[in-house]
């Protein structure tokens, strides 16, 4: 099992690290983990989805890496690649959800989309949505179809996966849809796992070595874990964690989901979505000022 102990608590950015804990009271809730590939200390990490990601081939739920599954981005037929009008009923389950995505897990969980055409032969409906949500309940809500179509409606909950899709019947053959996936802009508790701690009995590598942090220019021990590997993640508490940018007091905590621009690592945060390719951690905040790109407190609070 992973170890959190810490033998010092620091204040001062000049000397605190990516990982460490901002006091002797900080580690409300530390979960003992599996590292999926190699984790850096101070960064988010996600489970991964089932069978999918880099590492081990294990699939273990305690599991967590850097990296979300599926890509972040908008796929308008990642669920179901293509729908026609039908004056029948339409379930799709199982094999029909034929998208790349499909019927398969998702970490974090998703919005689903549903794509219209332009067609007389929409009628104004509901199509019944069911799925499991990022904590495990199965969950179902309804998807407004408009008069005529030509709409891209959104489901209103989040989705670790699509169990069946409804589609009640039309008046005609001729309109056309696809079932896809919305771009990730925030996470729900049930996605992120927490902040990978920092552990100081383990090897000390310099900076810019096999496992350096990026934008950290002192020397320093790093506290990365490679596949496999116990690991302890914070999932309430403060931290210190590797900002991109400097970031003020109460600022929201957005985690990298994505690569964006400048070399930008996953599991860095920064205080904004940047281009939509950082998700928010519902209930965290940054807790000082920092007045550059390096080590933040966060507070967690699930």
């Amino acid at each position: 099992m992973a170890t959190t102990v810490q033998s010092s608590y620091s204040q001062s950015p000049s000397v605190a690290v990516p990982g460490m804990f901002t006091d002797a009271f900080a580690p409300r809730q530390v979960d003992s983990k599996v590292a999926r590939g190699m984790l850096k200390a101070g960064y988010g990490c996600f489970k991964p989805a089932a069978g999918g990601g880099a590492g081990t081939s294990m699939t273990d739920p305690g599991e967590v890496y850097h990296i979300p599954s599926p890509s972040e981005a908008v796929d308008v037929d990642a669920i179901v690649t293509s729908y026609t009008t039908s004056t029948a009923i339409q379930t799709f389950s199982g094999a029909t959800l034929n998208g790349v995505v499909g019927a398969t897990e998702m970490q974090p969980g998703r919005l689903l989309t549903f794509v219209f055409s332009n067609h007389a032969d929409f009628d104004a409906t509901n199509i019944a949505l069911t799925g499991i949500s990022p904590l495990g309940v199965t969950q179902t809500e309804n998807i407004a179809i408009p008069n005529g179509g030509n709409a891209t409606v959104n489901s209103t909950l989040y989705y670790a996966s699509v169990t069946s899709i409804v589609v009640p019947a039309q008046s005609g053959t001729g309109g056309t849809a696809t079932f896809g996936i919305a771009v990730m802009t925030t996470l729900v508790i049930g996605d992120f796992r927490g902040v990978v701690c920092r552990q100081p009995v383990k090897t000390t590598i310099a900076t810019g070595g096999i496992y350096g942090y990026p934008g950290i220019t002192s020397s320093s021990v790093t506290a990365d874990y490679v596949d496999a590997e116990d690991v302890p993640v914070l999932t309430a508490g403060g931290i210190w964690v590797y900002s991109e940018e400097a970031i003020s007091d109460g600022d929201p905590v957005y985690v990298r989901v994505a690569s964006g621009s400048g070399g930008s690592v996953l599991g860095a945060f920064r205080n904004d979505a940047d281009s939509a390719s950082c998700a928010l951690v519902v209930g965290a905040k940054f807790k000082r000022d920092s007045t550059a790109a390096g080590p933040a407190w966060a507070k967690l609070a699930y």
